[in-house]
Order: structure tokens, then C-alpha cells, then sequence
């Protein structure tokens, strides 16, 4: 389930996207009731990119997941395969320390980011959604 806020992130601005990416996992995930079926509200992802399928956004998306445990984190991305179909790649799987700081982290998915085939084939500045840093 999708929830505000929403931040479109330009990808040219790398220190902006990591310190979104630290502030997003020092957040960490909030917890809400999930709505009945009929009260399912739109999405604000989708409306915040102007797309109105998910399967169109899905298309060129990339999903970063971070796995904290006590006894490690690990990260690895998520998309459409060459056979089409959604999956996680993990091959590509890192690993890291439990202490490991959030900035290394946000470093590591912001690499990935900007060597994905994607990312080359498209102009630079290819948005990214992330919630806002949070305000301290």
C-alpha cells in the first residue's frame, strides 16, 4: 500500500537522493491499518507521476528492499526480468554488518541506481520517489 508523502527526486541531484534514502530508513516502515476494499484509495504514487496503471510504471521500475536483522542487513533490487515477469535479482544480494551506517547504505543503493541499464538508456534526470527527509 502506497501512502503520502510522496518526493520526486531528480536523479542528477546524487546528495539530495542519498540523504532522502538515510532518512528514509532511519524512518523506518510506518505502520497503518489496511482499509477495507471498498475505502482502497487510489494510488498517490501513480498520481504523483501523472501514470494511471501500475503495470506502466512497473515496466521501467526498480525496487530497492533493505532487510535489517540483528543479524545483518541486506539489500537487494527488484524488477521486471528479461522474461518480463517481476523479480528480485538475487544474484546481485549485498550483504552488510549489522552497525553497518545508514549513509554507507544509501551510497550502495545510490551506486546501483545510477549503473542500471535503465537509468543509461534514459535521460539523466529520471525521477525517483522517496518520502521527504524528515525534519530534526
Amino acid at each position: 500500500m502506497d501512502i503520502e508523502p510522496v518526493t520526486i527526486i531528480d536523479m542528477g541531484d546524487v546528495q539530495r537522493v542519498r540523504e532522502s534514502i538515510v532518512a528514509a530508513l532511519a524512518a523506518g516502515n510506518q505502520q497503518i491499518p489496511t482499509p477495507p476494499r471498498a475505502e482502497e484509495p487510489g494510488s498517490v504514487v501513480l498520481d504523483k507521476v501523472g501514470i494511471k496503471r501500475w503495470e506502466a510504471f512497473e515496466r521501467d521500475a526498480v525496487l530497492y528492499s533493505v532487510h535489517c536483522a540483528e543479524d545483518g542487513i541486506a539489500i537487494f533490487a527488484t524488477g521486471r526480468g528479461a522474461d518480463g515477469m517481476w523479480t528480485a535479482d538475487q544474484d546481485k544480494k549485498q550483504l552488510f554488518d549489522p552497525d553497518t551506517p545508514l549513509a554507507d547504505i544509501a551510497q550502495t543503493i545510490v551506486h546501483n541506481m545510477l549503473e542500471r541499464p535503465e537509468l543509461a538508456e534514459r535521460e539523466p534526470t529520471l525521477p525517483m520517489l522517496l518520502p521527504p527527509p524528515k525534519e530534526t
